[in-house]
């Protein structure tokens, strides 16, 4: 008898259980993401303006020389005047003079031909300083501005990133200027560190901005207002140095 020996179809016997199934493995967290690091914000852009000149002694080689703003001239130990920039214009350098220099030729005077604390010239123009020395003997001298250029540079790294090229034109944001300005006098400037350029500042207000004339925050800046036996009488007598944004990018 099939049933009594033990044979049947396949579904007569106990099944074999099926093993029981590997856990699968603690999955390992992953790592915290280590945050990125705050991105350092450039730093501003500024411009800055040179102006290259040629002086001399009348008839003397007068080879080209760079000028940065507040450089004084013709050397620290002994300047008879300072070149402090160049205006919103972005043509007209301007430069301070002592108060033993009488400027005439193709230079434009500020505040007027008979106070002449600043001399305004251009790329080609031609300026005859006649400096009385203690002797009162007076020697002569020619300025002539041969270019006007600008100077891109990092902030506070004093090292040009960009080529100089020449300035063409007028600056974008430059303010107009009214008539009246040269009617009322102006012999002060403010420097605006963003667009590298002088102002001219009424006179009528210049009593407030008086310290609106150079100064520095560099300490190695050479202070005007001592050397040159305090002939540079349009600088104010404190304060010259301690307004930052007046401190020169070289």
């Amino acid at each position: 008898d099939a049933s009594a020996n033990g044979a049947g179809s396949p579904g007569g016997g106990k099944a074999t259980p099926a093993p029981d199934a590997t856990p699968a493995p603690d999955k390992t967290p992953a790592p915290d993401k280590t945050p990125a690091p705050d991105a350092t914000p450039s730093a501003p852009s500024l411009t800055t303006y040179v102006t290259e000149i040629r002086f001399g002694r009348p008839g003397d080689s007068r080879p080209r020389r760079t000028v940065a703003r507040l450089t004084p001239l013709p050397t620290v130990e002994q300047p008879f005047f300072v070149y402090l920039g160049v205006l919103t214009d972005r043509r007209t350098a301007v430069f301070l003079l002592s108060s033993d220099v009488k400027a005439s030729g193709q230079a434009t005077c500020k505040p007027d031909k008979a106070i002449c604390e600043t001399i305004e010239m251009r790329a080609g123009q031609t300026a005859k300083l006649a400096v009385t020395n203690d002797d009162d003997s007076v020697t002569q001298y020619t300025l002539t501005v041969v270019d006007v250029r600008r100077r891109g540079t990092a902030s506070g790294s004093g090292t040009t990133t960009t080529a100089d090229t020449p300035a063409k034109g007028k600056a974008k944001t430059a303010t107009k200027e009214s008539p009246s300005d040269d009617e009322l006098g102006t012999d002060r400037y403010t420097y605006d560190d963003k667009t590298g350029l002088l102002r001219r500042v009424r006179k009528a207000k210049s009593a407030k901005l008086g310290a609106h004339l150079p100064g520095a925050a560099d300490a190695s800046a050479v202070d005007l207002s001592k050397v040159g036996g305090g002939r540079f009488a349009a600088l104010p007598a404190e304060g010259l140095w301690e307004m930052p944004e007046f401190s020169p990018v070289l």
